[in-house]
């Protein structure tokens, strides 16, 4: 997979932000079906996957380890 995949649900990301000014989009929620949607702070989530790093201003840091997981079989199965 090349580092630029991207697989944005329709009109996403669109970095929403409500009319009383809470927080914007910055987390990443995905759908079933595989899409992503950006995502606030202030929802609940089942469960959530961090990553660091990657950012141009980042330390260097050497990987010890790489785990590939395949959101969309593991999402199917959390019911």
């Amino acid at each position: 997979m090349p580092e630029s995949f991207t697989n944005w649900a329709g009109n996403q990301p669109n970095d929403w932000v409500s009319s009383g000014g809470l927080p914007t989009q910055d987390y990443l929620q995905t759908y079933l079906e595989g899409t992503w949607n950006d995502d606030t702070s202030y929802d609940q989530a089942d469960g959530y996957l961090i990553e660091y790093g990657g950012m141009t201003d980042d330390a260097q840091r050497g990987l010890t380890k790489r785990v590939v997981i395949d959101t969309f079989s593991f999402l199917k199965n959390c019911n």
